[in-house]
């Protein structure tokens, strides 16, 4: 097969199978060979920052020496994103074999009565496959969905755990509540597996608590953290007692970072071999500065946290700035509250779509925002960053965000 066959081979699976369960993927695996057993694994679960613990950890990881892999999802430009071998996209010959071994297996898996598996679930099993074929030491795993009933919960015995942020998403599928949520996230954790706990609300703190010493997890919070300086580059941190630079905006990418040094703590790394992981560490489309004229600032957070945390950085380092915002949001979040908090930022707004089915209509994002800001509107987000540079002026700032889809447009385009 070639490597477009095999992504459109990928796509045309179902997102979601109709029962919530890992009874699908399990069998594969042991068919497989139980790939996900032959290296030591970092589980990573959380509402937001999970994908920026995950690239910290990884980058820790690699300056340490170790051959690692990255898995996590969604991608933003290349759907290869998804699978990094020592930082580089899996390339398409790697993934084509990877493909193959997993369809072969499934193959016959369907040919004694097993359930076809779906498209998350395929592209998890080709991760853990395509690790073992690259004979990563570790591998560095980012949950989909949830926890308890996501595919990549086959790790029988993560060498570590990570719940990071716990806040209301995908309420419809984890429940509408904090403590249902964190139990979902909980599901993660193995008997006696070390589980660090970043920064959480006290009800989804109480749940994993009581998970952790179910399952007798030693328990590890976060290590102390504070800001000592912010621009549009980065910060300096004080992590533990100890000062490094870590090049990525936000508050909430500190509160990232003492997660993921407690992480690569527990897995034995030195202060040292820490600071320069993170020191290095790039993860794209998250509060991502484009140093360009106008200057462009593209952020993939979705729901009202990942919102407020974008808000928070533009109120403390973009108040000089007039800002342009090209925003879409997907239609099952929640819209009536991420809007008008950039709305009430933004001298304008761009609304903006893409080429899901999912997206939120131009016509009623701006129906949202225009109570805050004169809008227009843009069938994609390449159009409506050409509207937001024809607004722009000397002191501009553009903003696109809204969804994950909208900063992989941006990125792209650019």
């Amino acid at each position: 097969m070639t490597y477009s066959e095999v992504l459109a081979a990928i796509h045309s699976r179902k997102t979601f199978s109709s029962k919530a369960s890992l009874d699908r993927i399990r069998p594969l695996m042991e068919r497989l060979g139980n790939p996900q057993d032959q290296y030591r694994c970092i589980h990573v679960a959380g509402t937001n920052g999970k994908g920026s613990v995950c690239a910290m950890v990884e980058s820790a990881l690699r300056h340490a020496g170790y051959r690692v892999g990255l898995f996590t999802s969604p991608y933003l430009v290349e759907f290869r994103e998804r699978i990094q071998i020592g930082r580089e996209q899996i390339s398409e010959n790697a993934l084509i074999a990877a493909y193959e071994e997993v369809v072969e297996a499934e193959t016959a898996l369907e040919g004694e009565g097993s359930e076809p598996i779906n498209e998350f679930e395929l592209v998890t099993a080709i991760g853990f496959v395509a690790f073992r074929n690259a004979g990563v030491e570790y591998a560095v795993i980012e949950v989909g969905l949830g926890g308890r009933f996501d595919a990549t919960n086959v790790l029988r015995s993560p060498a570590a755990c990570c719940i990071s942020s716990i806040s209301l998403d995908h309420t419809t599928v984890l429940g509408d509540t904090l403590e249902k949520i964190a139990g979902e996230k909980a599901g993660i954790m193995k008997p006696g597996c070390p589980v660090v706990m970043a920064d959480q609300k006290d009800a989804a703190a109480k749940v994993l608590r009581e998970q952790a010493a179910d399952l007798g997890c030693p328990l590890k919070p976060s290590v102390p953290w504070e800001i000592l300086s912010r621009d549009i580059t980065g910060q300096e941190l004080l992590l533990d007692g100890y000062r490094l630079r870590l090049p990525l905006l936000g508050d909430h990418q500190a509160e990232n970072a003492a997660a993921a040094w407690s992480v690569c703590a527990s897995l034995g790394l030195s202060p040292d071999q820490i600071r320069e992981g993170l020191s290095t560490v790039y993860w794209p489309g998250r509060l991502h500065y484009v140093n360009q004229s106008p200057p462009i600032l593209i952020d993939a957070g979705h729901n009202p946290d990942g919102v407020a945390a974008l808000c928070h950085c533009l109120d403390t380092l973009f108040t000089d700035r007039s800002i342009i915002a090209v925003m879409a949001m997907m239609r099952d979040k929640d819209c009536d509250t991420c809007i008008p908090m950039v709305a009430k930022r933004a001298c304008r707004m761009i609304a903006a779509t893409v080429n899901l089915p999912r997206s939120l209509p131009v016509e009623e994002l701006k129906e949202i925002a225009e109570a805050w800001c004169p809008v227009d509107t843009a069938q994609s987000v390449r159009k409506g960053l050409n509207i937001a540079k024809e607004y722009a002026e000397k002191d501009t700032l553009i903003l696109v965000c809204g969804s994950v889809y909208a900063a992989g447009e941006a990125l792209s385009t650019l």
